[in-house]
C-alpha cells in the first residue's frame, strides 16, 4: 500500500505549533490582596484571561483593569488600564 499527504503540508507543521488557550476565564473578576490580615490592593476587571498553563505564565485583561492601593494608614491610590484598539 502507498499513502501520500498532497497539499496538507500546513497542516502537519501546526500540529507542532504551541496553542495559546487559556487555562481559565473570569467575568467580573475581582482580587483582594492581604498581607498580615490587611488590604494592600483590590483588582477588579470585567473580562480575565488565565494563562498559568503557559511556558511563561500570565494574565490578561482584555477589556482593562482597575486597581485600588491601600498603604498602611489605610489611604487609597487607583490606578487604571484601559486597552483601546
Amino acid at each position: 500500500m502507498f499513502f501520500s499527504c498532497q497539499g496538507q503540508l500546513e497542516d502537519v507543521k501546526d500540529i507542532n505549533t504551541a496553542q495559546r488557550v487559556p487555562s481559565g476565564i473570569a467575568e467580573n473578576f475581582k482580587l483582594t490582596y492581604t498581607d498580615s490580615g490587611k488590604v494592600k490592593a483590590i483588582l477588579t476587571s470585567s473580562l480575565n484571561y488565565d494563562f498559568s498553563n503557559q511556558k511563561f505564565e500570565f494574565q490578561e485583561f482584555p477589556n482593562g483593569l482597575y486597581v485600588e492601593f491601600f498603604d498602611d494608614q489605610n489611604n487609597k491610590s487607583t490606578g487604571s488600564a484601559v486597552v483601546k484598539e
